[in-house]
C-alpha cells in the first residue's frame, strides 16, 4: 500500500492500479534490502535476512513466494518481465553495502549505486512501458537510479556515519584531508562533511541532467511517474542544500502542499 502523502503517492496518482502496485512493490523491495544492509543492529542478522531474500526470490519465480511484498512482485512478474537475475543482483549489492566501509573513487561509488538503484528503476521503467524497454530508456533509468541513490545516501548520512560506512569517494576524503575521527564522533556542523555532501549533491544533479538527456522524447509521457518522483527528490535536495546540508541535525521533508503543487505543474 502506498502511504498517503509520500512522494510515490503523488508520482503514481495517474498510473493504472496494476502498474502502480508493481512499481511500489519494486520500490519497497529495494528499500527493504537497503535498510537491512544500512540500518542494522547486528550485521550477522542483516546478512541472514538478505540471504533469506535470495531464497525468497527463487521461490517467487517458482510461484511460491511467502512474504507479502514478494507475493505482489510474483503477481507483477506474471504480467511483466521482472528479471530474476536483476532482482538477485540488488541483493548482492545490499550484501556489498553491509560489508564495504568505503569506495575508492566516484566511479566505483556510481557503479554500486547503479546496482542498488539503477536496476530497480530500469525494472520500473519496463513496467511503465508495458514490458518493453529500449536501450536509451534503460540507460536513462540506470543513470537516474544513480542520481537518486546519491540523494538517498545524502539524506541517510547519520545512519552511515554511525556505522563508519562512508558513501563518499576515498579520493575526495584524501583531497580534503578529512579528519575521520571528528567526522564520525561529531558530524553536526562539521564543515568538511558539508563540503563532501555538497560535492555529492552536485554529482547527483549532473547524473540527473544526463539521465534526462538520455530519455527519448517519445517516452516522456510514459515515464512521467518516475520523472515526477525524481523531480520531488531533487526539490527536497534543494531544500537540504538551502539548509546547509544539516542532515545530521534534522531531516528536511517537503510539505504535502509543496508536493501537490509540484505535481500538478509537472509535465
Amino acid at each position: 500500500m502506498i502511504a498517503a502523502g509520500s512522494d510515490w503517492s503523488y508520482a503514481l496518482a495517474r498510473t493504472a492500479p496494476d502498474k502502480k502496485n508493481a512499481i511500489f512493490a519494486l520500490y519497497n523491495y529495494a528499500q527493504t534490502l537497503n535498510h537491512t544492509a544500512e540500518r542494522y543492529h547486528e550485521p550477522s542478522m542483516a546478512e541472514i535476512k538478505l540471504h533469506w531474500w535470495q531464497e525468497e526470490i527463487e521461490r517467487l519465480f517458482q510461484q511460491h513466494a511467502q512474504h507479502p511484498l514478494a507475493q505482489t512482485l510474483q503477481t507483477a512478474a506474471q504480467q511483466w518481465p521482472l528479471n530474476k537475475v536483476a532482482l538477485l543482483a540488488i541483493i548482492e549489492a545490499a550484501l556489498l553495502s553491509l560489508k564495504t566501509q568505503r569506495f575508492e573513487t566516484q566511479s566505483e561509488l556510481a557503479q554500486h549505486y547503479q546496482h542498488t538503484g539503477g536496476i530497480i528503476h530500469s525494472l520500473m521503467a519496463t513496467v511503465l512501458n508495458d514490458g518493453i524497454i529500449d536501450q536509451h530508456t534503460e540507460k536513462y533509468a540506470h543513470t537516474l537510479g544513480i542520481a537518486l541513490e546519491t540523494i538517498r545516501h545524502i539524506i541517510d548520512t547519520p545512519f552511515h556515519l554511525a556505522r563508519q560506512h562512508l558513501y563518499f569517494p576515498a579520493e575526495s576524503l584524501e583531497q580534503q584531508n578529512v579528519d575521520l575521527p571528528a567526522l564520525f564522533n561529531k558530524p553536526q556542523g562539521n564543515t568538511q562533511l558539508t563540503a563532501l555532501l555538497k560535492e555529492q549533491a552536485n554529482w547527483a544533479r549532473q547524473q540527473y541532467q544526463q539521465a534526462l538527456e538520455q530519455l527519448p522524447s517519445n517516452q516522456l509521457a510514459t515515464q512521467r511517474p518516475i520523472r515526477l518522483y525524481a523531480a520531488l527528490c531533487f526539490t527536497q535536495l534543494d531544500k537540504i542544500e538551502q539548509d546547509d546540508f544539516a542532515v545530521c541535525e534534522h531531516r528536511i521533508e517537503l510539505s504535502p502542499l509543496k508536493k501537490w503543487w509540484r505535481s500538478i505543474r509537472f509535465h
